[in-house]
């Protein structure tokens, strides 16, 4: 089975565990996250996250351009 997810809440490594554990469940799942390549959180946050591509067995990061700042 193969499971695309597309959040900017996955762009901080933390947030991706219980993907981690999805794609840990079974063989045959491949779980894929796309989340963008720069965000500016706002509020309490004043920087900018930046991320790069991971590859963990058969969990992915992709990060991808995004024209939004938030």
């Amino acid at each position: 089975m193969k499971i695309l997810v597309a959040s900017h809440s996955y762009i901080v490594d933390l947030n991706c565990e219980k993907l981690r554990t999805l794609a840990q469940l079974e063989p045959n799942i491949e779980v894929t996250v796309v989340v963008p390549r720069r965000w500016r959180p706002g509020g309490v946050q004043n920087r900018i996250i930046e991320t790069q591509p991971r590859e963990e067995g058969s969990f992915r990061v992709v990060p991808v351009s995004n024209f939004s700042e938030n």
